[in-house]
C-alpha cells in the first residue's frame, strides 16, 4: 500500500468539514409550577371546596324542603244538643213574663217557672178577694190541642199568653186551695173584677173559647167549685 499522498489529506478534510453539523439537543425543561405552590397542595383546595359546596347544597334542600306534619284525627265527640234560656225581666218588679226560651232544657224551663212564679207572689197576693181570668192551668203530662206538654213547652206557652195577653202572672195551684189539684202551673191575668161576670166578659172580648179562659176567685180558703165560674 501506498502512502497517502500530501495531496489526498487537503480532500478527506475537505470532505469532513463539508458533512453537516449536528448540535447536542438540549433537554427540555418541565412546566415550572406557579408561585411555587405544590400540585398536591392544589388538588387538596379543590376537592375541598368541592365537600363544601356539596355541603352548603345539603343543607340547602334541608332547609327549603317542605315539612310533612301527620295530624292525628280527632277523636269524635259525643254531643248533646241542649237549649240555652236567656230571661229579659219586663214590667214592673216581679214581672217575669218577659222570659224567652226558644232553646231549654227541661231543668232549666222547670228552674225558670219556679223563679216566675216566686217573683209573682207579691202580685198574686194583692189580688187575693178579687175574680181574674184564668187563662191556662197546665202541668207536665197535659194533654191540650194535640201537644203533650212537658215543662219547656209550658214556659213557652207562659211567654205566649204574656205576648197576646199581658201582664199575666204564674202561680203554683199547690199553694192555693181554690184549685182542684195542686202540681199545675196557672197563668191569670192581672186584671182584678169585683165579680165572675166582669172577668168572663174580659175573656169574651179577648175572642178565647170557654175553655181557654174563664173566672175564677182567688183565696186562701175556700173549694175550687165556690171560687170558680165557668163561662156559659
Amino acid at each position: 500500500m501506498r502512502a497517502p499522498m500530501p495531496s489526498d489529506i487537503p480532500a478527506r478534510v475537505a470532505a469532513r468539514a463539508a458533512a453537516p453539523v449536528v448540535a447536542p439537543v438540549a433537554p427540555v425543561p418541565g412546566p415550572a409550577h406557579r408561585s411555587g405552590t405544590p400540585t398536591w397542595m392544589g388538588w387538596t383546595v379543590a376537592v375541598a371546596g368541592l365537600l363544601v359546596a356539596g355541603l352548603l347544597v345539603a343543607v340547602g334542600v334541608l332547609v327549603l324542603r317542605p315539612t310533612t306534619v301527620t295530624v292525628a284525627a280527632p277523636a269524635p265527640v259525643s254531643t248533646t244538643t241542649t237549649r240555652t234560656v236567656v230571661p229579659t225581666v219586663t214590667g214592673g218588679p216581679g214581672d217575669l213574663s218577659g222570659y224567652r226560651s226558644s232553646t231549654d232544657t227541661e231543668a232549666t224551663s222547670t228552674s225558670l217557672l219556679s223563679e216566675a212564679t216566686d217573683a209573682n207572689r207579691g202580685q198574686v197576693e194583692a189580688l187575693v178577694g178579687s175574680w181574674v181570668p184564668q187563662l191556662s192551668s197546665k202541668r207536665v203530662g197535659t194533654v191540650a190541642d194535640g201537644i203533650t206538654y212537658d215543662s219547656t213547652d209550658i214556659l213557652s206557652h207562659y211567654n205566649q199568653l204574656s205576648d197576646r195577653y199581658g201582664p199575666v202572672l204564674l202561680l203554683d195551684s199547690t199553694d192555693w186551695p181554690v184549685f182542684r189539684e195542686g202540681g199545675y202551673w196557672v197563668v191569670v191575668a192581672a186584671q182584678p173584677f169585683a165579680t165572675a161576670d166582669q172577668a168572663n166578659a174580659w175573656c169574651s172580648a179577648q175572642g178565647l173559647s170557654a175553655d181557654d179562659c174563664f173566672a175564677k176567685r182567688l183565696a186562701h180558703t175556700g173549694s175550687s167549685a165556690d171560687n170558680t165560674e165557668p163561662r156559659g
